[in-house]
C-alpha cells in the first residue's frame, strides 16, 4: 500500500495571529480615544425628608475619560472600574470582531485560485 498523503502547503499566519497584528492594537487605541467622551457611568443623588418625599434629585454623567483618569490618579474604584471595563470590553469586542472577519476574508481570497483571464497577444 502506498501512502497518498498530499504534501502540506506552506501555511501563513493563522486567522487569530492576523487579527492581533499591530494594526489591530492601533485601531483599538483610536477607537478608545474617539469614544472616550461617551458617558458610561451615571450617578444619581436623591435627598428625601423624613416622610420619604423627594426634596431634590441630581444626576451626573461621568464620561469614560474621567473614569480612566480617576482609576489612574485615585486608584481602584468599583464604579469607575466597571465603566472602564465596559468601555474597554465593548471597544475590544467591536474591533476584534471586525478584524477577525476581515482576516478570514483575506485568507479565503489568498486560498482561492485567481480567475484572471490570461492576456492574449494582439493579432497582427
Amino acid at each position: 500500500m502506498s501512502e497518498t498523503t498530499p504534501d502540506a502547503a506552506p501555511r501563513g499566519p493563522s486567522r487569530l495571529r492576523r487579527t492581533l497584528q499591530w494594526r489591530f492594537w492601533v485601531n483599538l487605541a483610536v477607537v478608545l480615544l474617539v469614544t472616550c467622551w461617551i458617558p458610561l457611568l451615571t450617578q444619581t443623588a436623591v435627598m428625601k425628608d423624613q416622610e420619604g418625599n423627594i426634596l431634590s434629585q441630581t444626576t451626573i454623567q461621568v464620561r469614560a475619560w474621567r473614569s480612566w483618569k480617576a482609576l489612574a490618579t485615585q486608584g481602584p474604584s468599583l464604579a469607575h472600574g466597571k465603566a472602564v471595563g465596559l468601555h474597554f470590553g465593548l471597544s475590544f469586542l467591536m474591533c476584534f470582531t471586525v478584524w477577525y472577519l476581515a482576516a478570514g476574508r483575506d485568507l479565503r481570497a489568498e486560498q482561492s485560485p485567481q480567475d484572471s483571464p490570461q492576456e492574449e497577444a494582439p493579432h497582427e
